[in-house]
């Protein structure tokens, strides 16, 4: 009912932006990511949902029109989004960004680096990067959700902690191996982690989403949904899949390196320079829920260590260490609740 124009073009953007976003990440959860085996494509993807209607029934999609469907959302939305959308909203460069995102998981490199080569947003610096993660600012932030005490008081970092008299309480400490890969003149170090006591013990905590300098709720923190970092890597990343691109992938890399230690040194091609990235997106990414589909696109195994939950590596180790590549549980199963209410809705394979 809104008068045909800009108004309404930006509503529609924002929607389908939203609705492309929601498709990527459910499907990436319950079903397989394209490259992630040679038959991901043609497998069973979640359905496409176009309509609020409570009562249908839709049946899985593949995966291959899936990606289609949420690669044409964005895009359509690009068409039509305003330029004046603040970094609270959708706008060009959020899904300029998502797009190197979308296009990448899709094994579609030259997209990903054009997506990528239309944003604008440049990466946080080092003397920022801190306060990125307290509000202070939101220098390199392309996309985020504003979360406040008095508004909507989610409290993000919850999962992962909580601040108590005694001290901070993890629910996930930061894995002894982890902490170990961030070198001491990386500022993430002292950014994403703090090493600190309870009940006798020492932890490292994840202090990603811990506090906000303009909150006072735990974990009360603004959700940043995509940064100029992860564009910077998408990029980095596609470009080192194409032959003779180690050039401008390395470039990539370093606009993000060059930001986050004191000194590092560089220079990598071939596979050193793959290695590079995909350690640079561990370090840079942590605590954001990337690795595991890092990991899942690619076709690895999850492999951890096993070292327990104290700073030091001790403690209580992991119940399970190896998460074979190819297993069906990286396909979440689909709740029993939706296939109950859902007669067409059928279980992922190996439940």
């Amino acid at each position: 009912r809104i008068p045909d124009g800009a108004q309404k073009n930006n509503i529609i953007a924002q929607a389908k932006a939203a609705r492309g976003l929601a498709h990527f990440m459910v499907n990436n959860v319950f079903a397989k990511i394209p490259t992630q085996s040679g038959d991901a494509n043609g497998s069973l993807g979640i359905p496409i949902m176009t309509s609020s209607d409570i009562r249908q029934k839709p049946a899985r999609n593949t995966v291959g029109e899936v990606y289609t469907a949420v690669i044409n959302d964005l895009e359509d939305a690009k068409s039509l989004i305003s330029a004046s959308n603040g970094k609270e909203r959708f706008n060009l460069n959020a899904i300029n960004g998502l797009l190197s995102r979308v296009y990448l998981y899709n094994g579609q490199n030259q997209a990903a680096a054009d997506a990528a080569n239309a944003v604008t947003t440049t990466v946080s610096t080092f003397s920022n990067f801190a306060g990125v993660w307290t509000d202070a600012n939101n220098d390199g932030v392309i996309f985020e959700l504003k979360n406040f005490d008095t508004d909507t008081n989610v409290s993000v970092g919850v999962p992962y902690s909580q601040t108590l008299t005694g001290g901070i309480k993890s629910e996930y400490a930061v894995s002894f191996e982890l902490y170990n890969l961030y070198q001491n003149t990386d500022i993430r170090k002292s950014t994403y982690v703090v090493t600190s006591s309870f009940e006798g013990n020492l932890y490292n905590h994840v202090a990603k989403y811990l506090s906000s300098s303009v909150n006072t709720g735990s974990g009360v923190v603004d959700i940043k949904v995509i940064r100029a970092a992860e564009v910077q890597l998408n990029k980095a990343e596609a470009l080192a899949n194409m032959p003779g691109n180690d050039v401008a992938a390395l470039a990539a890399l370093d606009l993000v390196r060059s930001q986050r230690y004191i000194a590092f040194t560089g220079g990598e091609t071939g596979q050193a320079l793959k290695d590079a990235i995909q350690l640079e997106r561990r370090l840079e990414l942590a605590f954001e829920g990337h690795r595991f589909f890092d990991l899942k696109r690619r076709g690895l195994a999850i492999d951890r260590t096993n070292n327990g939950d104290f700073a030091d590596g001790t403690g209580t180790p992991p119940n399970f260490l190896v998460l074979p590549a190819g297993d069906t549980r990286f396909q979440l199963p689909i709740p029993k609740t939706e296939i109950d209410v859902n007669s067409n809705m059928v279980q992922n394979p190996g439940y």
